[in-house]
């Protein structure tokens, strides 16, 4: 019944109070008969022996209604939990606790879901019933919030509150408009809802709000790549000239093509540009160009206007291969690289086979040239110098013959193995 019968202090009702509140009004009850409890030698403990059941019933669009038996201590919250929650079509804004038959409190679900506020979240009594309605109005919000979902929002409630519920804005929203997808008596229309309105806009039941993002572009961006120091993006500035990216760039490499570079821009118009500079003027202060919003300027690299140039050797050299070109290079240089020559090679009779640089514009039959350079030769060969795209082949040697041996056995009066002295040798030169 919610009292306590104590000898010399009466009763005491405690229906509804916590543990703490309890102790202090028994406390306050036994001290009048009891004064040693207001010292600290004495000490009161009260404790919950057994707790009584309760029953109550949920009804409406719970996903188990019925009636449940449950603690004394039971909250809304615990009876929302026994009976699985509301359904897809169950309120989570407007639960009505009726006591009495009187609807005693409306609980919104939301302020827990949302900021963890146990302000609905009420003690149950004997006897309570439950009713979640079906919803009312749901919105929906896609697109750059941070927790785009379907809301069931309150008839009071604004766009600036759904778009509070989704957790705001992501960081590349567009936060100037709204599209609301919108079904009226007939059909579908879209309705665009600048952000002025957004807090005396009520959306209506099944819209479906869109937060686009932010444009692609940049309102003061040039870009610099190629031969300089720092290449990358920069601010574009008032005033903010070719000279001046040069110099935020610290300055071109040394191997940076002088005679020309060249911006990449695009008009208001959308149509491709291209302004032609050379970088040599621009750093010395003379036909600087001013810079437009989303330029890219490109400085040259040398090495681009520098053929990949090879020259190959082949034939019986250590280590064929191909090699880079570069002026001065000489046949002596080419076949040490390749690792000299083989024991087979003939160092006399090296050919060079020469690419023939021919302008005319009528038909030429022959397209390299071949010599032969002897190598043995020291005044000749050594300081021969090599072309871009020489093919160097060195022959085998005409006469070379790897050593070769024959086994006699037997009655011979030297049996052995013999060397091979000439082509024609037969069994009886070796006999």
């Amino acid at each position: 019944e919610g009292n306590l019968q104590i000898p010399h202090a009466g009763i005491v009702y405690v229906n509804g109070f916590t543990i703490e509140q309890a102790t202090n009004l028994i406390k306050s009850k036994l001290s009048k008969v009891y004064p040693a409890l207001n010292s600290v030698q004495t000490q009161l403990s009260v404790n919950l022996g057994n707790t009584r059941s309760i029953k109550i019933t949920l009804v409406g669009e719970a996903k188990t209604p019925g009636s449940y038996t449950l603690s004394s201590l039971s909250t809304i919250f615990n009876a929302l939990y026994n009976s699985g929650g509301p359904t897809i079509n169950g309120s989570l804004r407007n639960i009505e606790l009726i006591r009495n038959n009187k609807i005693y409190k409306t609980v919104d679900f939301y302020s827990f879901l949302q900021q963890g506020l146990l302000t609905g979240n009420i003690r149950l009594e004997d006897q309570d019933v439950i009713n979640i309605p079906v919803y009312k109005k749901r919105v929906g919000i896609s697109g750059e919030v941070k927790r785009p979902a379907i809301y069931e929002l309150r008839e009071n409630e604004q766009l600036d509150d759904l778009i509070k519920y989704a957790g705001g804005y992501t960081d590349v929203a567009y936060k100037g408009i709204a599209k609301i997808d919108q079904i009226n008596a007939l059909e579908r229309e879209v309705k665009d809802v600048p952000a002025n309105l957004f807090a005396n806009y009520t959306p209506h039941n099944g819209d479906l709000v869109t937060i686009g993002a932010i444009t692609n572009r940049y309102t003061n961006r040039v870009t610099l790549e190629g031969a300089v120091f720092r290449p990358g993006v920069y601010e574009l500035t008032a005033g903010f000239s070719l000279a001046n990216l040069l110099k935020s760039a610290q300055g071109l490499m040394p191997d940076a093509y002088m005679d020309l570079g060249y911006i990449k821009r695009t008009l208001p118009n959308l149509e491709k540009d291209q302004i032609s500079f050379k970088p040599a003027d621009i750093l010395n202060g003379r036909n600087d160009i001013p810079l437009l919003r989303e330029d890219s300027v490109v400085i040259l690299n040398r090495n681009i206007f520098t053929p990949n140039q090879k020259v190959s050797v082949n034939g019986f050299v250590r280590k064929p291969a191909v090699f880079t070109y570069r002026k001065g290079l000489k046949l002596a240089d080419v076949i040490a690289m390749a690792g000299g020559f083989d024991e087979q090679a003939a160092n006399h009779r090296v050919e060079i086979s020469r690419i023939i640089q021919n302008k005319s514009d009528s038909v030429a039959n022959q397209l390299v040239n071949t010599f032969v350079v002897d190598m043995d030769n020291n005044a000749t060969g050594q300081d021969v110098e090599l072309m871009p795209m020489d093919y160097i082949n060195v022959p085998r040697l005409v006469n070379y013959r790897s050593l070769g041996n024959v086994s006699i056995k037997g009655e011979v009066l030297f049996p052995g193995d013999y060397a091979v002295q000439k082509r024609d040798e037969t069994v009886l030169d070796f006999m």
